[in-house]
């Protein structure tokens, strides 16, 4: 009678998970951050209300010039930011979405959603640095 095979070595051997290598996993979780939008915002501005009242929160932002503003939309609608006269516009903001803007100048604006803005109330004003603030913020039309 021959006697068992015994392996070369004392360890058991490896379940079936642990006999793939975590190398893709690691690349791909890695890959995964480089993709995800940076944090780190200097304000937030939150898309709010409901469809009687949308309303940016805060309305009025003060940040200095390279700061960072998450406009973020907690509503189930789509929003955005949109610059009166300027060249900077967040576009629309999907719902459960966050949009960041970095303002590296001094501006002062005011911003509002091109689906509910002035006429439903929904407008709000940005001061980067030391610009000038901006004219009152228009009347929402009754």
């Amino acid at each position: 009678m021959r006697a068992p095979r015994v392996a070369p070595y004392d360890s058991a051997p490896m379940a079936r998970t642990s006999r793939f290598s975590i190398v893709p996993a690691a690349a791909a979780l890695a890959a995964l951050f480089i993709v995800l939008p940076q944090g780190g915002a200097d304000a937030e501005v939150g898309m709010t209300g409901t469809a009687e009242a949308w309303v940016f929160s805060p309305a009025s932002v003060e940040i200095e010039p390279g700061d960072r503003v998450a406009f973020i939309n907690e509503t189930s609608v789509t929003h955005s930011a949109t610059c009166e006269g300027c060249p900077w516009d967040a576009g629309d903001v999907q719902p459960g979405e966050t949009v960041m803007v970095t303002f590296d100048e001094e501006v002062s604006s005011r911003f509002f959603c091109r689906y509910h803005g002035a006429g439903q109330g929904m407008v709000g004003q940005l001061l980067v640095g030391d610009a000038a603030p901006p004219g009152p913020a228009p009347t929402p039309i009754a």
